[in-house]
């Protein structure tokens, strides 16, 4: 890209294309959109994306590459001019697209510039197209002027930002261009805490989406960042965004705000340069601008991130929710979130992104946030990261656990930088079970007053551990259990183990016998924990089991005959017998038959 201004142009030119402008600017009631040529227009490629370039666009409609490379802190930065939009004494709203093919700006004008015309210029052509409409909000009460503009680097798209002072939306409110780029569609507004009284500021987008956004007043200014699905999601409400970093003392108000691929971003006022840590929230170097009186900032370069992101694919319970931390080599937080709300997949509330560079590392971990009713060991934790930065995205590191690290790659120079995503996912553990196995010592069959002792093995067979264990029983003498019940109860069981239980005994009684055997049943329960014991709020699990012997009584039948003759019978007469038969043993006796060897049985009763 040439740094001069075509030598070409005379001040007779320059005359007339005032000229010209003016005819354009009447004819854009019937003109969709009217391009005009800038005279001071560079058609030997795109905009520069390099490390250390960025642009600045004064009131008079200047564009000016800045170049930061090795100028040192409170030196001057080198500037040098790319072109000039046209007409006007009101120019802001700067955006650069990615690879640097346009530059986006805005004519201001109205009452307090609160009306826009919108254009563009193309790198490659020199040209700069105006979209030949003027956008005013609906409402301009409380509203201060339109200071913010930016192109989201992910898919070229124009928004631009005017400060509310008070009521309803306060804070920078935020609009897109539509894509028939025929008008402007409201976003929604990021509240801006800080400073008090914000009246100016700037965003920016990076290669992903991700929105950044300067507030400014007086000489201070606060840093907030809003995820691509925070600001892409919004409907006319509140964006979320979280701040960075305190309020920082500046010189003088911040009209700009753009990148530079080392993870840090330049803040602009009038004629001076700050670059701003992310990961500190601290200015920490100082730069003088010479040659413009900037009244905003941009860039196509976009600094490596890194983002820590939640995926829930079912939650044990409905308050269950995940807190995320990222902390960098000096084991300090640089950004946390934690989710809420029932939905599962992939939660919105991201930790970061944070503004990065190649070979830095950061720790990444996830808690149960309070509240919720289950404990971390009730999931399965397994994480991920990727740089989506590369088509496909490169995966740069998977575990399992509850926290992980990972380094920023080198992805080379130009505008391959490092999108870091590591993302935990969880699901419930392998579900708590439990089972019971119940056996008997009886060989063979018992009798009446016969005893039979028990043996229970139980065993966790699901994926958490399990605590409070009992047996219960419907029959059996459960005193003498070995381990006792107490003990059993206070034992913490972890997956796959078992314990074994013994003590307990039935003595068999005579209905057993008559019943001809003894079918017991038993039955477990245990309360998933984790391994410490803490319950994980997940319900109780049972099992059952049952167990059966035979039973065996002694044989014996015993039988007394009588008849009723009281002295003596005369041939023809008559006696009646009476047998008694007696099951004299254990064992029931069934198929009774009685004979006789000379009276008539026909007669019996019972048959």
């Amino acid at each position: 890209m040439s740094k001069h201004l075509r030598k070409s142009q005379s001040i007779f030119a320059r005359k007339l294309w005032a000229v010209a402008t003016v005819v354009m600017l009447l004819a854009a009631a019937l003109i969709a959109r009217a391009t005009v040529h800038a005279p001071h227009a560079d058609a030997a490629g795109n905009l520069s994306c390099a490390a250390g370039v960025i642009y600045a666009q004064d009131a008079g409609g200047n564009l000016v590459q800045v170049n930061l490379n090795g100028v040192a802190n409170g030196g001057a930065a080198v500037t040098s001019t790319v072109t000039n939009f046209g007409a006007g004494s009101a120019w802001n709203l700067l955006g650069v697209t990615a690879q640097g093919t346009q530059a986006w700006a805005s004519l201001r004008s109205g009452t307090n510039n609160t009306t826009i015309t919108p254009g563009y210029y193309t790198a490659s052509t020199g040209t700069y197209t105006s979209l030949g409409f003027s956008f005013t909000p609906t409402s301009t009460t409380n509203l201060g002027s339109w200071v913010a503009g930016a192109n989201d680097l992910s898919n070229g798209d124009y928004y631009v930002g005017i400060p509310k002072t008070a009521g309803t939306g306060a804070g920078m409110q935020i609009y897109k261009l539509n894509a028939a780029k025929t008008g402007f569609t409201f976003v929604g507004y990021i509240a801006t805490a800080n400073p008090a009284s914000f009246t100016n500021g700037d965003f920016a987008f990076d290669n992903q989406g991700n929105f950044y956004l300067v507030s400014s007043s007086g000489t201070q200014a606060q840093v907030y960042v809003a995820t691509a699905a925070a600001v892409r999601g919004a409907s006319g409400g509140q964006i979320a965004a979280t701040a960075v970093g305190s309020v920082l003392a500046v010189g003088a108000a911040v009209n700009g705000i753009a990148f530079d691929q080392n993870g840090t971003l330049i803040l602009g006022t009038s004629t001076a340069l700050q670059r701003f840590d992310p990961s500190t929230g601290t200015i920490v170097a100082n730069y003088t601008m010479a040659g413009i009186n900037s009244s905003d900032l941009g860039s196509c370069s976009s600094p490596s991130t890194i983002s820590v992101k939640k995926n829930v694919t079912q939650r044990v319970d409905p308050s269950d929710q995940f807190a995320l931390t990222l902390k960098d080599s000096t084991n300090a937080t640089v950004a946390s979130a934690t989710t809420a709300g029932s939905a599962t997949g992939e939660q919105p509330q991201v930790a970061g992104p944070v503004f990065t560079s190649a070979g830095k590392t950061y720790t990444f971990s996830e808690a149960m946030a309070a509240g919720s009713a289950s404990v971390l060991g009730a999931y399965g934790s397994s994480w991920s990261c990727v740089d989506t930065s590369t088509t496909p995205a490169t995966s740069i590191g998977t575990g399992t656990g509850t926290s992980g690290s990972v380094t920023i790659p080198d992805n080379g120079v130009g505008n391959a930088v490092a999108t870091v995503s590591c993302t935990f996912t969880n699901a419930p553990s392998t579900p708590p079970s439990i089972s019971l196995t119940k056996s008997n010592d009886v060989v063979g069959a018992l009798g009446v007053n016969g005893v039979a002792h028990y043996t229970f093995v139980v065993k966790n067979t699901g994926g958490t551990y399990l605590k409070g264990v009992t047996l219960s029983d419907s029959i059996a003498n459960m005193t003498g259990l070995n381990p006792s019940a107490s003990a059993l109860a206070a034992m913490v069981l972890a997956p796959n183990a078992s314990v074994t239980v013994t003590g307990a005994s039935y003595t068999t009684t005579q209905g057993d016998v008559n019943a001809g055997s003894v079918v017991n049943n038993a039955g477990v329960s245990g309360t998933p924990s984790d391994s410490t014991g803490t319950a994980t709020g997940q319900p109780n699990v049972t099992a059952s089991a049952s167990s059966t012997y035979n039973t065996q009584g002694t044989p014996s039948i015993s039988l007394t005959k009588s008849n009723d003759v009281a002295s003596t019978l005369a041939a023809g007469g008559v006696a009646h017998y009476t047998f008694v038969v007696t099951n004299n043993g254990t064992q029931p006796l069934t198929g009774i038959t009685l004979s006789d060897s000379i009276a008539n049985m026909t007669g019996l009763t019972p048959s």
